[in-house]
C-alpha cells in the first residue's frame, strides 16, 4: 500500500510517503530572501535554511508514537521505522 500526502506552508514543503513498516518524510525548507533595507540602509538576510528540532506524532490503531528530529538543511529525508 503506497499512501502519499502532500502538507505546504511558507516556510516548509512536506512530502510523506509510507510504505512497508517505515514512514519518509521530505521537509523542504522553501523561504527566499525578500527583505529590503531598513530606513539606515541595515538590511538583515534570511537564511536558506533554518535549524529547528522537530517533534512528529504517528498515529496508529496501536497507539500514537513520537519521533523527534531536527531539520537543518534546505531538503532532507526524516525516515521512521515503524
Amino acid at each position: 500500500m503506497d499512501l502519499s500526502g502532500r502538507l505546504s506552508c511558507v516556510q516548509r514543503d512536506v512530502d510523506l510517503r509510507l510504505g512497508g513498516r517505515s514512514l519518509d518524510l521530505l521537509v523542504r525548507q522553501t523561504q527566499v530572501d525578500t527583505a529590503t533595507a531598513d530606513s539606515t540602509g541595515l538590511r538583515f538576510e534570511t537564511p536558506l535554511a533554518f535549524r529547528a528540532p522537530v517533534a512528529i506524532r504517528i498515529g496508529t490503531a496501536g497507539g500514537d508514537t513520537v519521533v523527534r528530529a531536527v531539520i537543518d538543511r534546505r531538503e532532507q529525508t526524516i525516515r521512521i521505522e515503524g
